[in-house]
């Protein structure tokens, strides 16, 4: 997690909105809390708390939940163990640093549907950014969804993340050659092909 990113990125975002009323920013360290209000020095609109998650946010605190610079795995965890999230009006704004297949996955077993996806460039590394919502039930995605989401080929910067992808998903299949898995060697093939053939540009 880093040191002030989720309170940082909540004080950023309140600077550009106007006519903002409230906002709560949690950090899970001490140290990191107190780091972000310094920085933030925005007076009394942002609130700040010291949380595992949003345990210490009350749903009347947020309409659109920030959950950036962690792995995608504890972004589920927190989505999944805060029930107040399931509530089609909410909107979550997830920037996944690691496991964003997984947490692509997860979101659609726990009824959240992708709203709108990009790629977005930070430190010279290439990440996804999304926004999504309670949909209910189950969502139903293709087989590419899980690595490519929402991107739109040939939009700024997703043929770097698709090969981002591919270097991830190419290495799986030399693993699975090294273990015998032929099988799983093939669906990966498959997957790297139909990537490579949507989302990388044709000579």
């Amino acid at each position: 997690m880093e040191e002030n990113g989720h309170a940082q990125q909540a004080a950023d975002l309140l600077e550009k909105a106007q006519g903002a009323v409230q906002e709560a920013a949690a950090e899970v360290k001490a140290g990191a809390r107190k780091a972000a209000k310094k920085a933030a020095e925005v007076g009394e609109e942002l609130s700040f708390r010291l949380s595992d998650g949003l345990r210490a946010v009350l749903p009347q605190e947020a309409g659109d939940v920030v959950l950036a610079g962690m792995g995608g795995e504890l972004i589920l965890r927190i989505v999944g163990e805060t029930p107040w999230l399931r509530d089609g009006a909410k909107r979550l704004v997830l920037q996944p640093m690691s496991s964003v297949a997984e947490l692509r996955r997860g979101l659609a077993e726990l009824g959240f549907q992708v709203l709108q996806e990009q790629a977005v460039v930070d430190g010279g590394k290439v990440y996804s950014a999304f926004s999504a919502a309670y949909q209910g039930a189950p969502v139903k995605n293709g087989p590419l969804y899980p690595y490519l989401g929402k991107l739109i080929p040939g939009a700024p910067h997703v043929e770097d993340y698709a090969r981002k992808v591919l270097r991830g998903l190419e290495a799986q299949r030399q693993g699975a050659l090294h273990q015998g898995d032929s099988q799983r060697a093939a669906q990966l093939e498959e997957l790297l092909s139909q990537i490579g053939q949507i989302y990388l540009p044709r000579a």
